[in-house]
């Protein structure tokens, strides 16, 4: 069996299904497992979040997978209600008769029934904004509809054919495509709003561990308009819940219905046409609805003449829900709300190689680096052979007797086994690592050029996590309690610490890369690390009594940086 095969099957079998070096189709009904929800109350399993969260359980977390954050967005990594990339020129053009045009095309993996779903949600803009989705001819930029992983999709305008993956397993529904294409056009989750703290409170002790970074805020572009619980980018009350407690709960009346959206709701409209410029159907929100909307004959003719906020409330009273009589036995799951749809569809998938991190159902562009060094970004990473090995160069001192070399090598070749990086006997090469038995086990951060010490002592340092965790730091790895985002997982208790060994707690700014904090990495210090009166110098929070620093051996997601790091699916 060919290296690179071994490799891809190791790749797969090590992070137990949550990474995946090449999609396999399934061919599957879209069935609902027993117990795939539970950390969600039975009545809240189809909000948007639940639908999500199910979806996009796993997403993100394939190989060199573009990154997802806020659940479902797919963004250039600092992408944002409108996403403030909006501002950099990331939406759409407005052409001189007021319309924008937003090319797309439909992959052929949908049956006729599925493609009329999907034509009928992007047509659903042209009814109350200056949106018009059209298929693509021969346009740059356009956006490419395909059954892919889950239900995701990036924010704003990417530039070329930016896919919009709505899979034919639990991501078509007349909803579902609205909150996608929202995505595209510019648009983060509700919660995500600058403002959402005096809406919502976020119980982060509710949250599942990893998954906090989908309840981040942002310096969004709120468009004048008020926060809207029934937006259809909304998150449910238990979206990743680890407990079946709710995650979010709004402020100030806790017992407000948030996340149940089935449909664009009247703000969301509004928001459309206010960022781009819609300016002849901004005031038609509140007066014609959509054609999803019926109402009761009421005196229309002064409307124009009334203020929105009075439009709403004049309007809203006699405002019903009326699903177009077309619809087939399919889509009458279009009455679920976005955050069940998505949750159903995005529970549990991993992705292929070829597709974008994600959060939830938000794609990120892949960004080189994860929990490493910034030196990465600086050129300190080690070359990648055209046989798609990671080739490092070593030489073992002398200091060594047959049986501590026979520990050294085993350690050096553990890499092998679950990535492309290969240590290989030095011959003549510039840059290479020179294993001695120093005072001490320590490493340079990445390749540091010519000959780079990493030191093993013969007096303590000879075991198989110790010499993993220092080639890991050769790698370019710096220890988990360094990350950007670890003040959320440990707090240092400072006042504990050894004075001066309190740098070595100091906070790096890293690229994380959608990973999360592992408390069980080769590279995590223990609980009294540094510690001058045998009290704890880190506590895990907010659960006090999680195990962290122990570790033998690289742990899972140890080996899933390596690999995202250094493309070793690619």
């Amino acid at each position: 069996m060919a290296t690179s095969t071994v490799i891809l099957l190791v790749c797969l079998l090590v992070t137990l299904n949550t990474v995946q070096c090449q999609h396999e189709e399934e061919n599957t009904e879209d069935v609902e497992k027993d117990g795939e929800i539970d950390s969600i109350p039975v009545e809240d399993n189809y909000t948007v979040s639940a639908l999500i969260e199910r979806a996009n359980k796993n997403a993100g977390k394939e190989l060199d997978a573009p990154e997802i954050t806020e659940g479902d967005i797919a963004v250039y990594t600092g992408l944002q209600n409108a996403d403030p990339c909006t501002s950099r020129g990331c939406k759409w053009q407005r052409y001189s008769d007021g319309n924008v045009y937003v090319p797309y095309y439909i992959a052929n993996q949908y049956s006729s029934q599925q493609r009329a779903i999907i034509e009928r949600g992007l047509q659903s803009f042209a009814r109350s904004t200056c949106i018009r989705f059209t298929r693509r001819t021969s346009q740059r930029d356009y956006v490419y509809i395909q059954s892919r992983g889950g239900c995701w999709s990036y924010v704003g305008r990417r530039g070329g054919g930016q896919v919009v993956s709505l899979d034919r397993r639990g991501c078509v529904y007349h909803q579902v495509v609205q909150h996608e294409l929202l995505h595209a056009l510019g648009f983060n989750h509700e919660q995500t709003r600058s403002d959402r703290d005096s809406h919502v409170r976020i119980i982060y002790q509710n949250i599942m561990r990893g998954q906090e970074h989908n309840f981040r805020k942002i310096n969004t572009n709120n468009l004048g308009t008020p926060y809207d619980y029934g937006s259809v980018m909304h998150y449910g009350r238990y979206a990743f819940s680890r407990n079946r407690q709710a995650t979010i709960v709004p402020y100030p009346n806790p017992n407000a219905v948030i996340g149940k959206a089935s449909q664009m709701s009247r703000w969301d409209i509004m928001r459309i046409n206010r960022l781009y410029g819609c300016r002849r159907y901004e005031s038609d929100v509140f007066i014609n609805p959509p054609l999803h909307y019926t109402h009761t004959r009421v005196a229309m003719a002064g409307f124009k003449f009334v203020t929105p906020f009075l439009a709403v409330l004049l309007v809203s009273s006699v405002w019903t829900a009326d699903l177009e009589n077309e619809m087939s036995e399919e889509e009458a799951s279009d009455d679920l709300p976005v955050s069940m749809q998505l949750h159903r569809a995005n529970f549990g998938l991993t992705h292929a190689a070829d597709e974008p991190p994600l959060v939830d159902d938000i794609a990120m562009d892949f960004e080189t680096g994860r929990r490493f060094d910034p030196c990465i970004s600086r050129g300190c990473m080690w070359p990648k052979s055209k046989n798609g090995k990671v080739q490092v160069p070593y030489y073992i001192s002398t200091d060594f007797s047959p049986r501590e070399k026979a520990i050294i090598h085993r350690g050096l070749d553990s890499f092998a086994s679950s990535t492309c990086i290969h240590f290989k006997p030095r011959r003549d090469e510039r840059d290479y690592v020179g294993i001695y038995s120093k005072n001490g086990c320590y490493s340079y951060i990445g390749r540091h050029g010519g000959q780079q010490i990493v030191s093993l002592s013969r007096k303590g340092c000879l075991h198989q996590g110790t010499i993993q965790h220092e080639l890991l730091h050769t790698l370019g790895f710096n220890h988990e309690q360094t990350r950007s985002d670890r003040d959320r997982y440990i707090r240092v208790i400072w006042e504990n610490i050894i004075d001066n060994k309190r740098h070595n707690f100091n906070k790096m700014k890293i690229l994380n890369q959608n990973s999360p904090y592992d408390y069980n990495s080769v590279m995590h210090y223990h609980r009294f690390a540094f510690s001058k009166n045998k009290k704890p110098t880190m506590v895990p929070i907010p659960n006090n009594d999680v195990e962290f620093g122990k570790a033998r051996e690289m742990s899972k997601d140890d080996i899933i940086r390596v690999n995202r790091l250094y493309k070793c699916c690619e």
